[in-house]
């Protein structure tokens, strides 16, 4: 068995294959823990059947509460005009997605579970499945860094897991800071 990187061992080593569920300890007691199936790094092929789960629940939840913006008319309008609303109406969802984040965020249904040197590690409550949409958005219009900034600190995200009994059906995320260059 390979062994965790950084000596990290909340979660197993990247590139192995965890079919089954897995626990994370929450305290030193370790009698809080969270039961989940593993995404990240996760080998196994159910994990990219619970990832597509989550993007497709993340996905309907989005535009059920974000729908669309209207079309842009063209009629009468110059390319540059066109593109000018375009640019407008991405900057507009891009701060509407951040401010869903930091929104979820506070009001503590997207909060940090655990820390360690390989990242943090945050749970999503299933009702708020939207913010995985959110957090994709942003992080894609975002470069160089494709992250998300949360105010304190910017953070790339990436499904972690899924949550199993008392979680059931959470999501949750992992992500590691990002610092500018």
């Amino acid at each position: 068995m390979r062994a965790c990187p950084e000596g990290d061992t909340r979660w197993p080593p990247p590139e192995s294959s965890y079919p089954r569920p897995l626990h994370l300890l929450l305290d030193e007691k370790r009698e809080k823990r969270i039961y989940y199936h593993l995404i990240y790094k996760n080998s196994a092929p159910e994990a990219n059947h619970w990832k597509q789960e989550i993007k497709s629940k993340a996905g309907l939840f989005y535009n059920q509460k974000f729908p669309p913006p209207p079309s842009i008319k063209k009629e009468g309008k110059t390319a540059h005009q066109i593109q000018q609303e375009k640019e407008q109406a991405e900057i507009e969802n891009k701060g509407r997605a951040r401010g869903a984040i930091i929104a979820a965020k506070m009001q503590r249904k997207l909060r940090e579970i655990s820390s360690g040197p390989r990242g943090t590690i945050w749970i999503l409550e299933e009702e708020n499945a939207e913010l995985w949409s959110c957090i994709e958005f942003v992080q894609k219009a975002s470069p160089p860094h494709y992250a998300v900034n949360l105010g304190a600190t910017t953070e790339r995200f990436e499904i972690f897991g899924l949550g199993l009994k008392g979680e059931r059906d959470h999501i949750l995320l992992m992500s590691q800071k990002v610092t500018a260059p």
